[in-house]
């Protein structure tokens, strides 16, 4: 009978905690980030008067409707006019541009309605193409359509959103600009038969992560913030959560951005909105799953959708200031988040990266397999990870975009560890795992003041440069059960 407790490898079970370890002493003294590149709303493609408005409020992101039925609305003529004002205005302003690529016009796929996909690939490919060429260097981030798995917006399985909309336009994108960052597939969060979140997310991430660079998706709630950030991070009886989504389709190590969210004003007070908003930012700041937040939306249509912290008339809401006065004293709100943690011992991943239970259950397998043994080292290293833990957690906390790559770094060095506790294989440590520590590890030494911790940093790139030297279970028992890590530390 085969059983689920991970094998023994004892070659290689502390790569992960060192670096653990290193990470957390990495965070002291590190120089604070922009708040305001957190923080991002939909403007569609309002006038300059209302993005006057994003601008004064120092909110970093606009996100914007680059619809190809509007734009190319009869085969080869095109009219960019309001996406160039838009995107002019977005430079000479200093805020950044999500762009949402989407929409088919009628000539494409047959005189029907503008959520059907196009009868040819390279009408769509010819529009991707003509449109990154105009903004590259202006328009770095692209969304690939909006909530593909809602009808009213795209008629077509999570197969055809990949291989005929997904796959084509990343392809035609970055062979035009190599820098581009592909955010999607930008799905709502729906529970009704059909068109399941769950059942097309998984499915796209699947057949397509290696086209998106970043996960986006859209989730409201009635009930409030704490509602949203169980769907992202708990789930329940019913549904996984998104991160378990994520991580389970090898996708836990990519940025998380939750590109619309929002409350009408029509079903709750402009106060409730208020207090709505205020939650939701200050879980997002003090969480590792949400690296962006893009509101739903700026502005009031009139009959249409209330959902704006400005009015019709572009009398702000309360919700405005709230905003506002939110990104501009971020750091009051840092470790408020109205969680209780009430966990005995205090670990560092529960404040980095929020596992699963199968992956918590493996971890404390391995931790308790380790205590048992009799390599007194081991042990000793244990205990000082969780003393480190707990001194270092709240320096963490203080470093919300530290905290988020941490997450991801965290993320990959587990899913390594892991794959080789269950299958106890010989292999290399993966090129871009080395590579992306090695990078997180020199900017780290650039931007630290102190040369105590910079010789730490040091130490770590030259233990990162051996593992890149040597296969896992050839002198890993050497390098990791014969050096003590305390003396490591302090030396």
């Amino acid at each position: 009978m085969k059983t689920n407790q991970p094998k023994k490898n004892n070659q290689s079970k502390f790569n992960l905690n060192y670096f653990i370890l290193i990470f957390i002493l990495l965070l002291v003294g590190l120089p604070a980030y922009s708040s305001s590149d957190n923080y991002g709303i939909n403007v569609h493609l309002w006038n300059n008067t209302v993005l006057a408005k994003v601008k004064e409020a120092n909110i970093g992101w606009i996100r914007i409707d680059v619809s190809w039925a509007d734009i190319e609305s009869r085969r080869g003529h095109y009219n960019f006019g309001n996406v160039d004002r838009v995107v002019h205005y977005a430079i000479n302003n200093g805020l950044k541009i999500l762009a949402i690529l989407g929409d088919t016009p009628s000539w494409a796929n047959g005189g029907k309605s503008k959520n059907f996909p196009p009868l040819k690939t390279k009408y769509w490919t010819n529009f991707i193409s003509v449109t990154t060429k105009r903004y590259k260097g202006k328009i770095k981030y692209w969304s690939i359509w909006n909530e593909p798995n809602v009808d009213d917006f795209f008629k077509g399985s999570p197969r055809t959103y990949v291989n005929d909309i997904l796959i084509p336009a990343v392809n035609t994108i970055k062979a035009i600009d190599s820098n581009s960052k592909i955010v999607a597939p930008d799905i709502t969060y729906l529970t009704s038969p059909g068109s399941r979140w769950d059942t097309y997310l998984t499915p796209v991430l699947n057949m397509g992560k290696k086209y998106i660079d970043i996960i986006s998706m859209h989730i409201y709630d009635s009930k409030g913030a704490q509602a949203i950030m169980d769907k992202i991070e708990k789930g329940d009886v019913v549904y996984d959560s998104v991160m378990h989504i994520l991580n389970i389709t090898g996708c836990g190590g990519k940025d998380f951005w939750l590109t619309e969210t929002g409350w009408p004003t029509t079903n709750i007070t402009e106060d409730q909105q208020a207090e709505h908003y205020l939650n939701i930012l200050k879980k997002v700041l003090n969480s590792s799953s949400v690296d962006k937040i893009f509101f739903y939306e700026i502005k009031d249509i009139e009959d249409v959708s209330y959902y704006g912290i400005l009015k019709s008339n572009n009398t702000p809401k309360k919700a405005y200031y709230t905003y506002k006065n939110f990104i501009a004293n971020e750091s009051d709100y840092i470790g408020d988040d109205d969680n209780n943690n009430n966990q005995k011992k205090i670990c560092a991943y529960k404040y980095i990266i929020p596992f699963d239970r199968e992956t918590i259950r493996k971890g404390r397998y391995i931790r308790d397999e380790i205590y048992g043994t009799k390599y007194n080292t081991a042990r000793d290293n244990i205990k000082l990870y969780y003393s480190l833990s707990e001194e270092f957690y709240k320096i963490i906390n203080q470093n919300p975009k530290l905290k988020k790559e941490l997450r991801k770094l965290l993320y990959l060095w587990t899913d390594e560890v892991f794959n080789v506790f269950d299958k106890g294989v010989d292999k290399d440590l993966p090129d871009n795992l080395i590579r992306r520590t090695d990078i997180f590890l020199k900017t780290l030494e650039k931007v630290s003041k102190k040369q105590e911790l910079k010789q730490k940093i040091k130490r770590a790139i030259t233990l990162l440069n051996i593992y890149e030297k040597t296969t896992i279970n050839r002198s890993l028992f050497d390098l990791i059960y014969t050096l003590n890590l305390k003396l490591l530390i302090n030396r």
